[in-house]
């Protein structure tokens, strides 16, 4: 991303790819139980006698969770794809959507802390997901799922302590007039 900050390094930051895996692992195994659950089910004398009388009920099985499976990946590929972090010295950016996009910015001075939450997975493969509160905002900024979250962690406070030396948030904060 190119940004308006001259020698600085922004962090274009995805949601992990790993977990992506996981999530398309986890839809096969309940689209396969689905399925053999189905099966199964048909395969029941009262049942198999009006399924089976159709010759084309295997195909329409068979056609119809390919279909499932499909458009289960594809859902999740595109919620994946289309959202971006990037964290700037002065914002973090979130970039949601497809049709509609959605952008969401937050002024970097304002975090007050920020934490990371993993799983014993997300721990094994390094991912997780980032919270940081801000009370200016009275807001919660949630990066999810996203690879190397102490890293960024670290590049969150690095960044908040330039930019409040910088311009620091009496700057930003109306002062109440004294009568």
């Amino acid at each position: 991303m190119k940004t308006d900050y001259p020698n600085t390094q922004c962090f274009e930051i995805k949601q992990s790819t790993l977990r992506l895996l996981l999530k398309i692992l986890l839809l096969e195994i309940c689209i396969v139980l689905l399925h053999l659950l189905v099966q199964n089910i048909t395969r029941l004398p009262e049942v198999h006698q009006q399924f089976m009388e159709h010759s084309s009920w295997g195909i329409f099985e068979l056609a119809f969770f390919h279909l499932l499976n499909t458009a289960g990946i594809f859902i999740l590929f595109v919620r994946w794809h289309t959202t971006q972090y990037f964290i700037t010295p002065k914002e973090i950016l979130i970039f949601r959507g497809i049709f509609s996009k959605k952008t969401s910015r937050y002024d970097i001075r304002g975090i007050q802390s920020a934490e990371v939450s993993q799983s014993l997975v997300g721990r094994l493969f390094n991912y997780g997901t980032l919270q940081v509160e801000n009370p200016l905002l009275k807001t919660n900024v949630t990066l999810k799922n996203i690879a190397k979250p102490q890293f960024y962690i670290s590049a969150l406070e690095r960044y908040r302590q330039k930019a409040l030396q910088e311009m620091p948030l009496t700057n930003v904060i109306p002062q109440p007039k004294n009568a």
